[in-house]
Order: C-alpha cells, then sequence, then structure tokens
C-alpha cells in the first residue's frame, strides 16, 4: 500500500510494481485458485488468472470487493483477486503503472486522470448516488456562521472536495474563499477532527453522520437526501487491459455483483460485517461496523451498469471548479457501458438477483 501512494505522485511514470493480500492473508479459497488454473484453457476463461485490484475507501461502499475476495466469488469465475488500498488518484497510478488491475474509485479522480491524458474507462458502477452530507459542529446553526471557518475533507479535487462544493454552493458559500478546507483523509478521520473541534464542519459519508449526530454535531446538508446520481464508486480500468482481457473484465464484474448480492441479503449479516470488521482493523462490535453495513448493505445498485448522468453530474461540478480544465472532458470520454451491457444481455444479473 506504501508503494501505491508513493506511485500517485508520478501518476504518469514507470510502474512501481508488487501487490500485496487481504487482511485475512488469503485473496482467493484455494480450491477456487485452483479451479481458475483449471479452466484457464476453457472457452471463454479469463485470459490471467492473477489480477490485483486497488480501492480508494475503507467504508462500506468497498464492501462487494472485500466479500468477492474472502467469499470466493471472484475465485467462482476464474480470477484471484488481491487486494490494495490506495486513496483517490493513487488508485488511478496503479491502473496506469499496471501494479493493478481493476481500480473502485470515483468519478471526479477518473476525469481528474482523463483530463491529464490517462486512458482510463468506468465499467461498472456500484454506489450510483452522491452518499455525503456536511456536518457541523453545535455552536454552527447557519450557514453563515460556517463562513471564515474550516471543513475537513480527503484532499483538493477529489470526490470529497466535489461533494463538498456541490452542498455549499446552493448556500453561498465557496470553498477557498469562504470556507477554509483542510486536508484529512476519509470519512473515519474526517468524523475524528470534527468531534475533536480541529475543524468547524466535514463532509461525511452517510454512514459516519449518525455517529457525528450521536455526539451533538448536526447536519447542515445531505446531498444522499436529494439522491443525487453521481457514480461514488466505479469499477475502473485501463482501456488496453480491457481491449486485452475482456473475459477477465467480464469475470471480474460478475463475482463482483455475486458480492453486491450476499452483501444486501439480510441473512448473511454477521458474515459480512466480519469482513467489515476485518477491513477496518476493529471488532464487529464497533459502530463504525454497524452503521455502515446497515447504510451501504441495501444501498447498492442491483444493476452495476454505469449510467451517464451519474458521470455528468460531477463533471458539472469540476468544470465550475475549472472550466479550463474540463473544457475537453465529457462523459462519454470515461464511461465503457460495452461489459454490462453484456452481462445484461447474457442474463446473469437476473439470476443472481432472482429478479
Amino acid at each position: 500500500m506504501r508503494r501505491l501512494a508513493m506511485c500517485a505522485s508520478v501518476l504518469l511514470l514507470a510502474a512501481c510494481g508488487g501487490s500485496s493480500t487481504s487482511p485475512s492473508g488469503a485473496s482467493a479459497p484455494a480450491a477456487a485458485k485452483a479451479g481458475a488454473a483449471a479452466a484457464s484453457a476453457a472457452p471463454g476463461a479469463p485470459e490471467r488468472d492473477q489480477v490485483t485490484s486497488a480501492y480508494g475507501t475503507t467504508t462500506g461502499s468497498s464492501a462487494p470487493l472485500w466479500l468477492g475476495v474472502e467469499k470466493g466469488f471472484f475465485g467462482k469465475h476464474g480470477l484471484n483477486v488481491k487486494l490494495e488500498y490506495a486513496q483517490s488518484s493513487a488508485t488511478n497510478a496503479a491502473l496506469l503503472a499496471n501494479e493493478a488491475q481493476f481500480g473502485i474509485s470515483d468519478a471526479p479522480a477518473t476525469f481528474t486522470a482523463d483530463a491529464a491524458g490517462a486512458s482510463l474507462r468506468i465499467i461498472a458502477a456500484m454506489n450510483k448516488s452522491n452518499p455525503y452530507a456536511i456536518v457541523v459542529r453545535p455552536e454552527i446553526k447557519t450557514a453563515a456562521d460556517l463562513k471564515g471557518k474550516s471543513l475537513a475533507l480527503a484532499k483538493p479535487g477529489d470526490t470529497s472536495d466535489v461533494s463538498a462544493r456541490m452542498a455549499l454552493t446552493p448556500l453561498g458559500l465557496q470553498i477557498g474563499t469562504d470556507v477554509t478546507a483542510l486536508s484529512v483523509g476519509n470519512s473515519g478521520p474526517r468524523l475524528a477532527a470534527l468531534l475533536s473541534g480541529q475543524v468547524a464542519g466535514a463532509i461525511l459519508s452517510e454512514a459516519f453522520v449518525e455517529q457525528a449526530v450521536s455526539q451533538g454535531m448536526h447536519v447542515l446538508v445531505s446531498l444522499e437526501q436529494a439522491k443525487i446520481p453521481y457514480i461514488a464508486n466505479g469499477v475502473i480500468v485501463t482501456q488496453s487491459f480491457a481491449k486485452a482481457n475482456p473475459n477477465a473484465v467480464l469475470a471480474y464484474l460478475k463475482g463482483l455483483i455475486e458480492a453486491v448480492r450476499f452483501y444486501a441479503d439480510e441473512s448473511k449479516k454477521a458474515e459480512s460485517m466480519a469482513v467489515l470488521a476485518t477491513y477496518f482493523k476493529t471488532n464487529v462490535n464497533d459502530p463504525a461496523v454497524d452503521s455502515n453495513y446497515r447504510f451501504y448493505h441495501a444501498r447498492l445498485a442491483h444493476d452495476l451498469f454505469p449510467d451517464k448522468e451519474g458521470a455528468d453530474t460531477p463533471l458539472d461540478a469540476l468544470k465550475s471548479i475549472d472550466p479550463t480544465r474540463y473544457a475537453n472532458t465529457n462523459s462519454d470520454s470515461i464511461i465503457d457501458p460495452s461489459f454490462m451491457t453484456t452481462i445484461r444481455s447474457s442474463g446473469f444479473q437476473k439470476s443472481v438477483w432472482g429478479e
């Protein structure tokens, strides 16, 4: 994971190489791995049975990826998937360096890479609406009270920054002019900064909002409640990898679809929460595990088709931030729905969901 972070500073330079396994120490059950090797010569089998998948957020929205590994769904379709945690642009760097073949990231990060000349494509979307809210300390009663104060986000130009601007602009506040942005990290550290009084407000995933409110904070504005189309968690690949490995891409997506279905199944709650706790590096009784499970397990899309409008919304926000940089960017340049179209037409999704 440290090497992926190093790659982020050299986004378009040479590969770093290497990868790591899941927290449990195994990237797929041994039997599934053996089955993948045996199936490699079969028609339609993945062109390669070993891939690395990077992911950019440690919230419940990443759980299908973790479950796909821990419960063997990728192995079922012939893939041994190793996982790497890499925030935002580091995920894109890993893909461009071929250190990872799949990434779980968001539309803003993909547009940023595209504007820099990278050939990345969003081939599927798990989280299709903006999951964020601006949460503030008790003394902040109105938007005007936030003026001149600080707001915790992850980093400039990423999905937390874009979401904060989408939430604050209608309230007459601009980041950098009216509100000072403080780069803190993911929602967990941002919540800690808010509770400690380090910042007056924070952009939080709704899975963390309940914890904040229970400790006296309050919601200034919720984008999640507005159900704004927004690819918050998409599957990202390089155009060259997708072209050279179409069966591997389809296998990955099928494993992910089955993992989403498992996650949504209330009868599998204990198993899902145990995996969440493992990747959160905590115990299953941690309130963060419960809130992330409750918010995300039934929220993620049944149909992972990457809808154009989910890319258009964050692109409009990026164009308002930097019109020159994104002047020639459009959502069609990063959306590749061909793989999900193939899966849709095969009836695989319907068979998994029983719909």
